[in-house]
């Protein structure tokens, strides 16, 4: 039998809505974004969906982040910074990278998904 606790939840104020996450959670986003600012990417935005976004997440949730750019890294940077992030963030993170361009373009379910429920965490 498994016993869950309700989790305490803290709100994290993104630039265009605020949602609410556990400390851990909290605490495991903002080492992301240092981490991502860190890596010399063409930042644009920085974008929370997900569980975690709709302040729906548990305790074994993951962090859902997606990284918009101006250039895309090469395939090496990208693995990198993924594995930098699963080594220093103690919860799974699953980072997506897309360009600004495919980011405007209004085609694709996912991206737009995002953009009407994803909390921006960061933006250039």
């Amino acid at each position: 039998m498994l016993l869950y606790h309700k989790m305490k939840k803290e709100s994290l104020q993104g630039i265009n809505k605020s949602c609410q996450v556990s400390a851990r959670q909290l605490q495991a986003i903002k080492n992301c974004i240092a981490i991502i600012k860190e890596t010399g990417f063409s930042l644009q935005k920085i974008i929370l969906f997900g569980s975690c976004a709709r302040s729906q997440s548990r305790y074994e949730s993951d962090i859902d982040l997606l990284v918009v750019v101006k250039e895309i890294p090469s395939t090496k940077d990208i693995l990198h910074i993924k594995a930098e992030l699963n080594i220093q963030i103690p919860i799974d993170v699953d980072l997506k990278i897309v360009s600004d361009e495919m980011f405007s373009k209004n085609d694709d379910f996912f991206l737009n998904k995002i953009k009407r429920d994803g909390v921006i965490l960061w933006q250039n």
